[in-house]
């Protein structure tokens, strides 16, 4: 049931808190409780190696940015991007910087 509440709902940490309080058996509130935490510290590291990874791909972009003599994107607005834009664009960029370097 837990396992279902995080990753396939769709619910905040209050209500999943809530959920769990109401369940009868000590034992089992106390190992659900456990496992919650369990899953919301594993959530948030996976955000925060998701974030710099983000943020490492738009340093790259700004670092080409430069070498090309471009306007420097915002880091903020890079970072606003999905990754799989920021991945696409690092790539782009990527080929730019070499054949510029070739040349």
């Amino acid at each position: 049931m837990i396992h279902y509440i995080f990753h396939v709902g769709n619910l905040d940490t209050k209500t999943i808190e809530a959920i769990i309080q109401g369940i009868k058996a000590e034992s089992i509130r106390t190992a659900t409780m456990t496992l919650a935490q369990k899953y919301i510290q594993e959530g948030r590291q996976e955000g925060r190696q998701e974030g710099r990874h983000e943020g490492l791909l738009a340093g790259k972009i700004q670092v080409c940015q430069q070498i090309l003599g471009e306007t420097e994107t915002p880091m903020e607005e890079l970072t606003a991007l999905p990754l799989s834009e920021l991945e696409k664009r690092n790539q782009q960029y990527q080929v730019q910087v070499s054949q510029y370097i070739r040349h």
